[in-house]
């Protein structure tokens, strides 16, 4: 009896020691499961704060991660927290990048920034928050970016015109909004022809950003043969001359392009602008004196008071490398008397102060006269 009772008590004891190997072994896994996912949740925060757009696959670095282990951040933390809206936001980016290779995932990246607007708007109403300092959260972003696949990808300009003006109504501090009133204004006054000048405009506005600026040009010359009497024709001009000055940087092309349209559209509202881009030109090909003629025109056209002042700044500059410094003071006066307020009326102080200090009783002279 001794035998069989100790025999019980033994395998007892095993039992449990078995029990216990297991179970702390199973408690030990759990616990370093939860380590890793904490370490790893760790990285992916870091990803996001960084706004790192995540990779097609996991290679087990560091630096990489699926837009699955972003979905995963956001059902622990929130789709509506802060970090929550920006991961999706970034997953949104994610398949926008995609669409160069597949149209298909152009309703994938619709679907994700459509999560970002709504979980947005969601968390300013569960809290009742007040924005802070304009800050949308990646929500004017995605908007944004569903009206440009839309516009660049889909070719749908109705859809696209939708979105826009939603943006501007729901979004007006953001900094896209100067965008999506330059896309709304080309949308409401081209939609003649069924948009087509529209859209091809569009593709060589995507071709632009591609860096193929050759090709950008061939489209929208396309445009002016295929449709010499659409509407768009100012536009297109504008952007060809845009072209040649911003990125190819061949400012005689531009002042040409520019000039072309200056004396096809003159009642165009582009007048002013293309008149601004040409003195820009001259000044960069230091013809100082045709870019003074430039922004004397800009004078007697324009009544915005802002683009008036900086005319006169612009003349300011010209006179001063032309070595008039008497046209070029007066001219500086003149910017502070007739607009005090404008943002230019600071600029002109400085270079009135440092064209006092650079320039002898000599040659200043003038001043006591």
């Amino acid at each position: 009896k001794i035998n069989i009772t100790t025999l019980i008590l033994s395998l007892i004891l095993l039992f449990i020691e078995i029990y216990n190997y297991f179970t702390n072994k199973e408690i030990k896994e759990r616990r370093l499961k939860r380590k890793e996912r904490k370490i790893r949740s760790t990285k992916i925060k870091e990803l996001i704060v960084e706004e790192k757009i995540p990779s097609a696959e996991f290679k087990n670095q560091e630096t990489l991660a699926t837009a699955e282990d972003y979905k995963d951040y956001i059902k622990e933390f929130g789709s509506s927290s802060e970090l929550g809206l920006k991961a999706q936001w970034l997953i949104g980016e994610y398949y926008n990048s995609l669409m160069a290779k597949d149209l298909k995932y152009a309703k994938i990246a619709i679907e994700e920034y459509n999560k970002v607007v709504e979980n947005f708007e969601k968390r300013q109403k569960s809290f009742n928050r007040i924005l802070f300092l304009n800050n949308y959260l990646h929500a004017d972003e995605s908007l944004f970016q569903i009206g440009n696949i839309y516009f660049y990808n889909l070719m749908d300009m109705e859809k696209s015109y939708e979105i826009y003006r939603k943006f501007m109504q729901i979004y007006p501090e953001s900094e896209k909004i100067g965008d999506a009133k330059t896309k709304v204004y080309l949308l409401e006054n081209n939609s003649d022809l069924n948009y087509l000048p529209l859209k091809q405009y569009a593709t060589a506005d995507k071709t632009v950003l591609a860096g193929d600026y050759d090709k950008a040009i061939k489209i929208l010359n396309n445009i002016i043969n295929e449709y010499p009497e659409c509407k768009l024709k100012d536009d297109v001009l504008l952007k060809i001359g845009n072209i040649y000055q911003l990125t190819i940087k061949d400012y005689n092309k531009a002042i040409l392009t520019y000039q072309r349209m200056i004396d096809e559209h003159k009642e165009s509202d582009l007048l002013v602008t293309c008149y601004n881009f040409q003195g820009i030109c001259y000044m960069n090909l230091k013809n100082w004196e045709a870019s003074e003629n430039c922004y004397s025109i800009i004078l007697t056209i324009s009544n915005d008071t802002n683009i008036k002042s900086h005319a006169l700044y612009q003349i300011s500059i010209c006179y001063e490398n032309m070595e008039n410094f008497e046209e070029a003071f007066k001219t500086y006066n003149e910017l502070k008397k007739n607009y005090p307020n404008s943002m230019w009326c600071k600029a002109a102080e400085i270079k009135l102060d440092e064209l006092l200090n650079n320039l002898s009783k000599k040659e200043i002279k003038w001043l006591d006269t």
